[in-house]
């Protein structure tokens, strides 16, 4: 395991946390950037970006975490000002 899915694995609890926590700040950030319908369209279409990219990219390991987060922001980032 690496480094990032060995901490993961290792602390569940705080793993489970943070990730409800940057879910429910993502979530809360897109409604209100867009109000309540466009930005739970938005959350869920962000997310369903993310995890076609991790299951896609991940399983060959042509990307690191890094590279991947830096993706997915710009998503973000297109996704919010186009």
């Amino acid at each position: 395991m690496t480094g990032l899915t060995a901490a993961a694995t290792g602390h569940t609890t705080l793993s489970r946390l943070t990730g409800t926590v940057l879910w429910l700040g993502a979530c809360t950030g897109f409604i209100v950037q867009w109000g309540v319908g466009a930005g739970c369209c938005g959350f869920i279409t962000g997310l369903m970006a993310v995890g076609g990219l991790s299951v896609m990219l991940e399983p060959f390991q042509y990307l690191r975490v890094p590279g991947i987060t830096a993706i997915y922001i710009c998503c973000v980032i297109l996704e919010i000002f186009v």
